[in-house]
């Protein structure tokens, strides 16, 4: 149960690190200057996401971990990108959005075949 825990929050962790990452770098281009707070900031988000993200592959296989969180950290920047920057959500990506968490059910949550 605890194993099954700590694989849960590495994932959790590497999607939020994937995420805030994803948004200091948009912030970082508004600015005029490459190496500023917010481009060290994502740098080192990054760093930390491959941190947990070796985490992760240890207990799950890369055909299912890959999608899996780079879909979730997709949905995730997506939806904060809608509230930090206030950039409209479209009908085509909320579709987007729904076939991703269709995939990611698909891959880690449907029995396999054998």
């Amino acid at each position: 149960m605890t194993e099954t825990i700590n694989i849960i929050l590495s994932i959790m962790l590497t999607i939020f690190s994937n995420t805030i990452a994803q948004i200091l770098l948009k912030q970082s281009s508004q600015l005029a200057s490459l190496l500023n707070v917010y481009f060290i900031g994502g740098i080192t988000f990054y760093g930390i996401s491959t941190l947990f993200y070796t985490s992760v592959l240890k207990n799950i296989s890369l055909s299912v971990a890959y999608p899996m969180i780079i879909g979730m950290t997709i949905v995730c920047t997506t939806f904060l990108n809608t509230l930090i920057y206030r950039e409209k959500l479209l009908a085509g990506q909320f579709i987007g959005i729904f076939f991703i968490v269709c995939g990611i059910f698909s891959i880690t949550i449907l029995p396999k075949s054998t």
